[in-house]
């Protein structure tokens, strides 16, 4: 099953977990299978977000990221793949918002959108290096636009750029070299 996002492909494989994701772009459900199905024909039980969100609780590792970004449904998206691969996700719309969760929790990775509005994320990249108890907090900065944008955010201390079109094992690699996985 595949679904594309900004020219890129999500794969899911796994038709043993069923998988549940829709936005105003595309709508993912991965379909239960049994073979007691009549005419032999798939059965299909689609989860809601609330049931699936509630499995990936269960089955989330320590690490959680906080993912910033403007767009909801770019948000949820990366949300959604982080859970999958078991990350805990923070949300937060722009900087200012990630700057008081941040204030609250203490997530081992910022992966943060450039252009936004409120405060941008190069913005959110000067405020981190700028406070005592987030100096060391690895950020990935994306964007869509100019490199420019990504040589500004690397002289004031991100870590790591990715370029949109988001190549998602890409990315995960980069999270995971950051985290120290690799």
């Amino acid at each position: 099953m595949c679904a594309s996002f900004h020219g890129e492909h999500l794969k899911i494989s796994e038709l043993t977990k069923p998988s549940y994701f829709q936005s105003s772009w595309f709508r993912i459900v991965a379909l239960e299978f049994s073979s007691k199905s009549r005419m032999g024909s798939p059965k299909f039980t689609p989860k809601s977000p609330s049931t699936e969100k509630a499995q990936q609780n269960r089955d989330l590792g320590d690490d959680l990221i906080l993912v910033v970004e403007d767009d909801p449904d770019t948000r949820m998206l990366l949300s959604f793949l982080l859970s999958r691969r078991g990350y805990q996700v923070l949300e937060a719309e722009n900087g200012r918002r990630a700057l008081e969760k941040l204030e609250i929790q203490k997530p081992r990775l910022v992966l943060t959108d450039l252009q936004m509005a409120v405060m941008n994320g190069i913005e959110l990249v000067e405020n981190i290096r700028a406070s005592a108890g987030l100096q060391s907090l690895p950020v990935i900065v994306m964007t869509a636009y100019a490199s420019q944008l990504c040589e500004k955010a690397m002289e004031l201390g991100a870590n790591d750029f990715i370029q949109k079109p988001i190549e998602v094992e890409t990315l995960l690699q980069k999270i995971e070299h950051l985290l120290g996985k690799t």
